[in-house]
């Protein structure tokens, strides 16, 4: 059987509107953005391992990335997310800057300002809050 969905005329680009029976839907097309950071938020159960979520307040630095982003008007062209493990535990918080696979750890809310205006905006990576890799290549 057929989709009898039918587009209806929409007031802003990008936004498009869909009659299903008496039902209306919204969908909007999300732009691909050109860079996304991914904030580790994991938390393990007491005694395991550290964790770089919640020990160190990992999703709040997660919303303050996401907020600073959208003052600035850039969360359509670069995207802050939180997530589950990213695999390193030890020094965190974690988080990775895709799709330039930029690892940083051990920064803080006090550090979001300086990886978007150095990284995400200006392409140059933050040196002193780089992860050290665990896998290091010879070339």
């Amino acid at each position: 059987k057929a989709c009898k969905a039918k587009a209806l005329p929409h007031g802003r680009i990008g936004t498009r509107f869909w009659r299903l029976g008496n039902v209306t839907l919204l969908f909007r097309k999300m732009a691909r953005p050109e860079k996304l950071i991914f904030i580790c938020v994991n938390e393990r159960e007491p005694g395991h391992k550290e964790s770089c979520g919640g020990e160190h307040d990992s999703a709040a630095i997660g919303q303050v990335f996401k907020k600073c982003l959208k003052q600035r008007g850039l969360n359509r062209e670069i995207r802050a997310t939180t997530t589950s493990c990213l695999g390193p535990c030890t020094g965190g918080p974690h988080a990775v800057v895709m799709p330039d696979n930029v690892w940083y750890s051990g920064f803080s809310a006090d550090d979001v300002e300086e990886i978007l205006d150095s990284h995400l905006v200006g392409g140059k990576p933050v040196e002193r809050l780089l992860a050290p890799n665990p896998n290091p290549t010879d070339g």
